[in-house]
C-alpha cells in the first residue's frame, strides 16, 4: 500500500495519476476514494497546490479475493493474503496497473458467482483450487522472487 493512502475500505477506487500544476511542474498522487465517488481529474499536492490530471488511472477494487477465499476456506489464509498483497502492492502500484485493471474488472464481475458455486459444490472447489488458486499463488511468489533478483528496491 502507498504510504500516502489511509487504510482502504472493502470496496473503493484506487487512483494514481500524474498531475500538472499551473507552473508546468508535475507531481504524482496515489489515493483511495469511496466507490460512490467520481474519479477526479484534479488533485492537490502535499502543499495543497492543485494540478490537472495528465496521465493516470482509476480502478475499482474490491478487497475481497472471492475465488481464493472459497478455494482456501478463509480470507485470512496466508495464500489469500499473499494474493491480496500482490494485487495491492505490485499490480496496483506499478505500470502493470493499466492492463491489470481490465482483468480486475472481469474478476469482480464473474468471481462472486463462481465462488458461490465453489461453496456449494466441493468438486468445483477442489478443481478451481488446483486449476486457478494454486497457480495464481505460484505465479505471485515467482513474480515477487524475480523482482527481488532484478530490482534492488524489492530486495528484502
Amino acid at each position: 500500500m502507498s504510504a500516502e493512502s489511509p487504510a482502504a475500505p472493502k470496496r473503493f477506487h484506487w487512483v494514481e495519476g500524474r498531475y500538472r500544476r499551473d507552473d508546468a511542474s508535475v507531481f504524482t498522487r496515489r489515493s483511495y476514494l469511496p466507490l460512490e465517488s467520481q474519479c477526479p481529474d484534479t488533485a492537490e499536492d502535499d502543499t495543497g497546490r492543485p494540478g490537472r490530471l495528465i496521465e493516470g488511472s482509476c480502478v475499482e477494487v474490491n478487497k475481497e479475493c472471492f475465488i481464493a477465499t472459497a478455494a482456501f476456506g478463509s480470507e485470512l489464509d496466508s495464500r489469500v493474503e499473499l494474493l491480496r498483497k500482490f494485487r495491492d502492492d505490485i499490480l496496483l502500484q506499478t505500470e502493470l496497473r493499466e492492463p491489470f485493471s481490465k482483468v480486475l474488472g472481469a474478476y469482480y464481475r464473474y468471481s462472486p458467482p463462481i465462488a458461490l458455486g465453489m461453496k456449494r459444490h466441493r468438486a468445483a472447489m477442489i478443481l478451481l483450487r488446483w486449476m486457478v488458486a494454486y497457480p495464481a499463488v505460484l505465479f505471485a511468489r515467482g513474480f515477487v522472487a524475480l523482482l527481488r533478483r532484478t530490482h534492488r528496491e524489492w530486495s528484502e
